[in-house]
């Protein structure tokens, strides 16, 4: 089995739904089985729309489950316990794990540096020290990120409705990646943050 190559459709996968540009080639796919091991952080609609489309698109480029394809899902339903012990069941066990959402990708690398992984649902693999560079991942994950150009739409919002004069931007002060985002548009933006009890 060319393992470059079927990680290569299955970050081809990605794009199908939307969130990275590559292709794949489905007519030389091989007969050989290929495992693959899914860890999603939790239930969420956009997180399960990712397995689904993943696995719609491995379908197109020729992996079918149940035929050439062994798909072991685990859904940690946001308890970090339960991720623990999901990905170190998952950890060097297939051909490839894919990785729906930050805990879930940083889990998986913690366990398994070995294993080709490709993420998704991430909005900052760099911070989350996934990868080492967009350009360069490195090692052996690689992924899509959800990030926001939310400086780009406040700039749309005043282009569009030329009398604002004020924007609330809301966030989780718990996020890592929530304030991070809010800390760089405050620079670009006259933000001031509100906090209330």
């Amino acid at each position: 089995m060319n393992f470059k190559r079927f990680t290569l459709i299955s970050f081809a996968a990605l794009s199908t739904f939307g969130l990275v540009a590559c292709g794949a080639d489905s007519s030389d796919v091989s007969s050989e089985k290929v495992s693959v091991g899914i860890i999603q952080y939790a239930e969420h609609e956009a997180l399960d729309l990712s397995k689904d489309g993943f696995l719609e698109a491995l379908e197109d480029a020729g992996y079918k489950e149940g035929n050439n394809l062994t798909v072991d899902f685990q859904n940690a339903q946001g308890d970090q316990a339960n991720l623990q012990t999901m990905v170190d069941q998952l950890a060097r066990e297939h051909d490839l794990n894919f990785a729906i959402a930050t805990p879930a990708a940083q889990a998986m690398l913690n366990v398994d540096t070995e294993t080709p992984s490709v993420f998704t649902a991430v909005t900052d693999p760099i911070g989350a020290e996934l990868v080492d560079s967009l350009e360069k991942p490195g090692g052996n994950m690689t992924g899509s990120i959800d990030a926001t150009d939310v400086s780009g739409q406040i700039d749309m919002l005043v282009k569009v409705v030329s009398a604002v004069k004020k924007a609330g931007i809301f966030y989780n002060s718990s996020e890592v990646k929530s304030s991070k985002k809010l800390k760089k548009h405050k620079k670009h933006w006259k933000i001031r943050e509100l906090k209330w009890s």
